[in-house]
This record gives C-alpha cells, structure tokens and sequence, in this order.
C-alpha cells in the first residue's frame, strides 16, 4: 500500500511539474499550426463564399441584360409594324380621296345633265315621256352617285382616323425604344 501512495505521489508530482522547453515548443508549434490552419479554413471559406455571390451576381446581370435585350427586339418589331401600318392606310386613304373626287364629279355631271333635262322644251308627248324618264334614271344615278361618295368620304375620314392612331403608336414604341437604349446607356 505505501508503494502504491508512492506511487501515486509521484506520478501528481509529474504531471504538477512544469514542462520542459522542448514540450513547450512541441505544445507552441502545434497551437500556431492550429491557429494557421484555421485561418487557411477561414480565407478559402471567404474565398468560396465571395466566389458564389460573384457568380450569383453574373447570372442576375445576364439574365437583366437578355430580358432588356428582348423587351427591346419587341419594341423595334412594333415599331416596324406601325410604321408599316401608317403606310399602308394612307395609300388606301390617297385611294380613296381620289375615287371620291371621281365620284363627287361625276354626282355634279349627272345633276347637270338632269337639270338640262327638266329645262329642255318637250314639244311632243312621246319626247316629253322619254325625257322625263331620262331625267329620272339621271336623279337615280346622281342619288347613287352621292351616296357612294358620301359612303367613301365616311371611310376616307375612317382611315384618316386609323393614320393617327397609328402614328400615334408609332410615336409610343420610338419614345419606348429610347427609354429602353436610354436605360442600357446609364447602366
């Protein structure tokens, strides 16, 4: 039993016993190596983590720059067609006039020609009959005449209507196509 204290005793007096200077380097340089691979886990974590956002923001920035990219395709397909448009109505509306016109004399040749008609002297019952039935069929055609022109003056104003609306859309997708070239400029 006393060389088991003994024992005992001594061993506490070991481990209670300050460590030589060669553990103390041994504990120092394993506490530094610690310590600096630590710090290597900290930067390549930093490195990963600043590598991610890096990428995040990348793909964020492309898919901003495709979607500007598209809203500006679709602007210009607009404008293509309005101006296209425009074009087309007022060569329909120039179409137009021009059959009105036509249509306007000729309302005025047949209303002459009837008013000639009705202040003809009738000498006989027959001529009287024929010429009156002349002077119908010419208030007939003049009546027709008016109406159609009356009826395409409606659709030249109709069409003049669809140019300005049109132009006006031309306007809105040009002023869009330049907000839009504006905003990529500034970014």
């Amino acid at each position: 039993i006393l060389e088991l204290c003994v024992g005992n005793h001594e061993l506490f007096m070991r481990r209670r016993k300050p460590d030589s200077m060669e553990i103390q380097q041994m504990k120092a340089q394993a506490a530094e190596e610690k310590a600096r691979k630590q710090m290597d886990r900290s930067r390549l974590a930093k490195e990963k983590q600043l590598r991610e956002e890096a990428q995040r923001e990348k793909e964020e920035l492309e898919r901003r720059l495709m979607a500007m990219q598209e809203e500006t395709r679709q602007t210009q397909e607009a404008l293509i067609r309005s101006e296209e448009t425009a074009e087309l109505l007022h060569e329909k509306m120039t179409v137009l006039d021009e059959e009105a016109r036509l249509l306007t004399q000729k309302a005025a040749e047949a209303e002459a020609e009837m008013q000639r008609i009705k202040l003809t002297a009738i000498k006989t019952e027959e001529e009287r009959l024929y010429l009156e039935q002349r002077a119908r069929d010419a208030e007939i055609i003049a009546t027709a005449v008016i109406e159609d022109s009356e009826r395409r003056a409606t659709e030249a104003e109709q069409l003049r209507e669809q140019l300005k609306r049109a132009q006006m859309a031309e306007k809105a997708a040009k002023r869009k196509l330049l907000e839009i070239a504006q905003g990529e400029y500034a970014n």
